[in-house]
């Protein structure tokens, strides 16, 4: 069994739909759970998970590697590759392009929260543009409230506070209460911009300035948080030749099949394998930057985004590997 583990936004679905591609190997992508266990990946623990992979290479009497990529992300799956002589490889973007890619993907998102779905088309550097001096304002208040919850979200709450404890569900750390009253409060939000608009799709153009503001800086720190916490995690659980270069691995097809292909099935692909595996054009999702390389996307980014991603970045246990890999700005 294997697992590659990423964020997403890092060429995963073309990763995945590749692999299945070549007869040995069946790979998943982006939910938690395996037909055996059913859709609901709520349920499914990594363990689970893992034992589920291996469960179907004997069903098929060891004739294919099962694996998946994208859905427990970080390191939560390397235990388990360990324990059951798995492989587990880590997969690494550009930090800048992968947090561009969350950015734009989440805004619509974010701007309404969550009335317009994930995906809803949305142009953030346009809205940056005309929003840069009330972006950076808020940005920074933002960015340090939430390190400040960061410092201590994992301490534990004291007994009956809240009378949160009463509850077998109640969460048991002040990170388990701020995620709560996170949810509540993104639900009040909601409700009153559907009070606002009814059953019809919100506009962004209705959106006060402020309203705008603060949801590009909620999806920006998004990406931020979801890249530097799982790309540190993969880099230090990890040794460097099990750690996946995105662009390296969506250009060459040499460095795809030694990387990856000779490591999940001990042997090579064919010729014939490879060719169509990267006749497929766009194996990096491009959204609404195509065609501009790190250093132009980090130009459109207001002041205080350029600023919160360079401290980010210098002090992100990820670094030494960004580094290697030639992710610093120029």
């Amino acid at each position: 069994m294997f697992y590659i583990s990423s964020q997403g936004h890092s060429a995963t679905g073309w990763l995945s739909r590749t692999l299945s591609m070549q007869p040995g190997i069946v790979c998943w992508h982006a939910a938690r759970s395996i037909p055996a266990y059913g859709m609901d990946n709520r349920i499914v623990t990594a363990q689970k998970f893992a034992i589920g992979l291996i469960r179907c290479e004997e069903y098929c009497f060891s004739s294919k590697v099962f694996g998946a990529c994208h859905g427990f992300h970080g390191a939560v799956m390397k235990p388990y590759c360990d324990e059951y002589n798995g492989v587990f490889l880590g997969l690494i973007r550009h930090p800048i392009m992968r947090i561009n890619s969350i950015f734009s993907t989440f805004v619509g998102s974010h701007l309404t929260h969550g009335l317009l779905p994930v995906g809803t088309d949305v142009d953030p550097y346009r809205l940056a543009q005309e929003l840069n001096p009330i972006i950076d304002d808020v940005f920074h208040r933002m960015a340090d409230r939430d390190e400040r919850m960061s410092r201590d979200n994992k301490r534990p709450l004291r007994t009956g506070m809240f009378g949160l404890k009463k509850s077998v569900a109640a969460p048991k750390t002040v990170e388990g209460v701020r995620s709560m009253v996170s949810r509540v409060s993104s639900r009040m939000a909601r409700a009153r911009l559907k009070s606002r608009y009814g059953d019809d799709a919100p506009s962004i153009g209705s959106l006060s300035e402020m309203e705008v503001a603060k949801g590009l800086c909620r999806s920006f720190l998004e990406g931020c948080t979801r890249t530097f916490v799982s790309d540190s995690e993969i880099t230090q659980a990890c040794a460097v030749e099990d750690i996946l270069k995105v662009e390296e691995m969506t250009k060459s097809q040499t460095y795809f099949d030694n990387s990856i292909i000779l490591r999940l099935i001990g042997q090579n692909a064919d010729k014939v394998y490879l060719t169509q595996a990267f006749k497929v054009a766009d194996r990096i999702n491009q959204h609404v930057t195509p065609n501009l390389d790190p250093q132009e996307v980090f130009s459109l980014w207001p002041k205080s985004f350029k600023e919160y991603y360079i401290n980010n970045y210098e002090s992100c246990m990820a670094r030494k590997v960004y580094d290697q890999f030639d992710y610093h700005l120029r």
